[in-house]
Protein backbone atom coordinates (compact mmCIF):
# COMPACT_ATOMS: atom_id res chain seq x y z
CA UNK A 1 0.00 0.00 0.00
CA UNK A 2 1.45 3.04 -1.07
CA UNK A 3 0.94 5.50 1.66
CA UNK A 4 -0.25 9.42 1.14
CA UNK A 5 1.11 12.89 2.99
CA UNK A 6 -1.10 14.14 5.66
CA UNK A 7 -3.87 16.31 4.68
CA UNK A 8 -3.57 19.33 3.05
CA UNK A 9 -5.46 22.40 3.68
CA UNK A 10 -6.91 21.99 0.34
CA UNK A 11 -8.57 18.73 1.29
CA UNK A 12 -9.90 20.13 4.70
CA UNK A 13 -11.83 22.38 2.24
CA UNK A 14 -13.01 20.20 0.37
CA UNK A 15 -13.98 17.92 2.91
CA UNK A 16 -15.97 20.41 4.38
CA UNK A 17 -17.66 21.82 1.89
CA UNK A 18 -18.41 18.04 1.23
CA UNK A 19 -19.73 17.76 4.72
CA UNK A 20 -22.24 21.06 4.63
CA UNK A 21 -23.98 19.73 1.62
CA UNK A 22 -24.58 16.57 3.24
CA UNK A 23 -22.66 13.82 1.34
CA UNK A 24 -21.26 10.52 3.69
CA UNK A 25 -17.76 9.97 4.95
CA UNK A 26 -17.76 7.33 2.37
CA UNK A 27 -18.53 9.58 -0.54
CA UNK A 28 -15.98 12.07 0.84
CA UNK A 29 -13.05 9.51 1.11
CA UNK A 30 -14.45 7.98 -2.52
CA UNK A 31 -14.12 11.64 -4.07
CA UNK A 32 -10.70 12.57 -2.59
CA UNK A 33 -8.80 9.36 -3.29
CA UNK A 34 -8.06 8.76 0.71
CA UNK A 35 -9.18 5.81 3.05
CA UNK A 36 -12.88 5.59 4.89
CA UNK A 37 -11.02 5.73 8.52
CA UNK A 38 -8.32 8.29 7.39
CA UNK A 39 -11.15 11.06 6.74
CA UNK A 40 -13.04 9.84 9.79
CA UNK A 41 -10.39 10.27 11.69
CA UNK A 42 -9.61 13.54 10.81
CA UNK A 43 -13.31 14.75 11.02
CA UNK A 44 -13.38 13.36 14.13
CA UNK A 45 -9.90 14.95 15.49
CA UNK A 46 -10.12 18.06 14.23
CA UNK A 47 -14.33 19.16 14.63
CA UNK A 48 -15.17 21.57 16.90
CA UNK A 49 -18.48 21.45 18.72
CA UNK A 50 -18.95 18.62 16.57
CA UNK A 51 -18.94 20.64 13.62
CA UNK A 52 -15.77 20.49 10.75
CA UNK A 53 -14.83 23.55 9.83
CA UNK A 54 -11.70 23.35 7.62
CA UNK A 55 -10.01 27.00 9.17
CA UNK A 56 -9.91 25.49 12.52
CA UNK A 57 -9.24 22.02 11.60
CA UNK A 58 -6.15 23.40 10.03
CA UNK A 59 -5.23 25.35 12.30
CA UNK A 60 -5.70 22.45 15.14
CA UNK A 61 -3.88 20.11 13.40
CA UNK A 62 -0.58 22.36 13.24
CA UNK A 63 -0.73 23.05 17.07
CA UNK A 64 -0.87 19.29 17.46
CA UNK A 65 1.89 19.28 14.80
CA UNK A 66 3.99 21.40 16.56
CA UNK A 67 3.54 19.95 19.83
CA UNK A 68 4.54 16.32 18.84
CA UNK A 69 7.82 18.11 18.11
CA UNK A 70 9.28 19.02 21.44
CA UNK A 71 13.40 19.14 21.99
CA UNK A 72 14.77 16.04 22.95
CA UNK A 73 15.90 15.95 26.45
CA UNK A 74 19.55 14.62 25.34
CA UNK A 75 19.54 17.91 23.42
CA UNK A 76 20.03 19.64 26.59
CA UNK A 77 24.02 19.63 28.12
CA UNK A 78 23.00 19.01 31.78
CA UNK A 79 20.76 16.09 31.19
CA UNK A 80 22.68 14.16 28.37
CA UNK A 81 25.99 14.70 30.65
CA UNK A 82 24.26 13.30 33.50
CA UNK A 83 23.78 10.14 31.04
CA UNK A 84 27.19 10.16 29.59
CA UNK A 85 28.39 9.94 33.50
CA UNK A 86 26.30 7.58 34.90
CA UNK A 87 26.68 5.52 31.48
CA UNK A 88 30.61 5.48 32.67
CA UNK A 89 29.87 4.81 36.33
CA UNK A 90 27.83 1.12 35.37
CA UNK A 91 24.16 2.06 35.39
CA UNK A 92 21.76 1.39 32.57
CA UNK A 93 19.21 3.35 31.03
CA UNK A 94 16.20 2.23 33.19
CA UNK A 95 18.12 2.96 36.45
CA UNK A 96 19.62 6.13 35.01
CA UNK A 97 15.84 7.68 33.95
CA UNK A 98 14.10 6.45 37.45
CA UNK A 99 16.66 8.34 39.39
CA UNK A 100 16.11 11.05 37.41
CA UNK A 101 12.22 11.18 37.81
CA UNK A 102 13.05 10.22 41.74
CA UNK A 103 15.32 13.47 41.77
CA UNK A 104 12.71 15.70 40.47
CA UNK A 105 9.49 14.71 42.59
CA UNK A 106 7.93 12.10 40.15
CA UNK A 107 8.18 14.01 36.97
CA UNK A 108 9.75 12.15 34.22
CA UNK A 109 12.16 13.81 32.68
CA UNK A 110 13.73 11.05 30.21
CA UNK A 111 12.64 7.86 29.48
CA UNK A 112 15.07 4.65 29.07
CA UNK A 113 13.94 4.18 25.92
CA UNK A 114 14.66 7.29 24.82
CA UNK A 115 17.95 6.83 25.78
CA UNK A 116 18.07 3.46 24.01
CA UNK A 117 17.04 4.93 20.77
CA UNK A 118 19.74 8.12 21.41
CA UNK A 119 22.38 5.39 21.72
CA UNK A 120 21.59 3.60 18.44
CA UNK A 121 21.13 6.46 16.69
CA UNK A 122 23.39 8.24 13.97
CA UNK A 123 24.39 10.88 16.80
CA UNK A 124 24.95 8.08 18.97
CA UNK A 125 27.07 6.11 17.31
CA UNK A 126 29.48 9.51 16.33
CA UNK A 127 29.84 10.22 20.26
CA UNK A 128 30.35 6.08 20.59
CA UNK A 129 27.72 5.82 23.21
CA UNK A 130 27.32 2.14 22.28
CA UNK A 131 30.80 1.63 23.97
CA UNK A 132 29.71 2.93 27.21
CA UNK A 133 26.24 0.51 27.14
CA UNK A 134 28.23 -2.19 26.63
CA UNK A 135 30.29 -1.04 29.49
CA UNK A 136 27.19 -1.50 31.72
CA UNK A 137 26.72 -5.40 30.62
CA UNK A 138 30.46 -6.09 31.33
CA UNK A 139 30.46 -4.83 35.27
CA UNK A 140 28.40 -7.23 37.11
CA UNK A 141 31.19 -10.15 36.93
CA UNK A 142 30.91 -11.15 40.59
CA UNK A 143 27.22 -11.78 41.87
CA UNK A 144 25.69 -12.68 45.19
CA UNK A 145 23.81 -15.25 46.67
CA UNK A 146 21.49 -15.83 49.64
CA UNK A 147 22.22 -18.62 51.92
CA UNK A 148 20.18 -18.49 54.95
CA UNK A 149 20.68 -14.78 56.03
CA UNK A 150 24.53 -14.49 54.88
CA UNK A 151 25.12 -13.54 51.70
CA UNK A 152 28.24 -15.32 49.89
CA UNK A 153 29.83 -13.92 46.54
CA UNK A 154 30.00 -16.26 43.82
CA UNK A 155 33.24 -15.77 42.27
CA UNK A 156 34.25 -16.78 38.52
CA UNK A 157 35.60 -20.30 37.80
CA UNK A 158 37.71 -20.73 34.74
CA UNK A 159 36.77 -23.62 32.63
CA UNK A 160 40.24 -24.97 32.60
CA UNK A 161 39.78 -26.60 36.34
CA UNK A 162 38.47 -29.77 37.03
CA UNK A 163 35.03 -30.25 39.03
CA UNK A 164 37.19 -31.61 41.83
CA UNK A 165 39.21 -28.46 41.74
CA UNK A 166 36.28 -26.28 40.86
CA UNK A 167 34.50 -27.62 44.22
CA UNK A 168 37.57 -27.20 46.71
CA UNK A 169 37.67 -24.02 45.26
CA UNK A 170 34.20 -22.65 45.81
CA UNK A 171 34.72 -24.62 49.58
CA UNK A 172 37.13 -22.46 50.84
CA UNK A 173 35.46 -19.23 49.84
Amino acid sequence: MIKKPKISPQERDQIALLLSSGSSIRNVARILGRSVSTVSVEIKRNSVDDKYQSIAADTLSRERNAKSRRLNPLKNSFIFSYVCDKLRCGWSPEQISGRLKKDNRGKNIICHETIYRYIYSEQGKTKKLQVLLTMVKKTTIIKNYKIGWALKPIFVIPIVLGKKEQMKIQMES
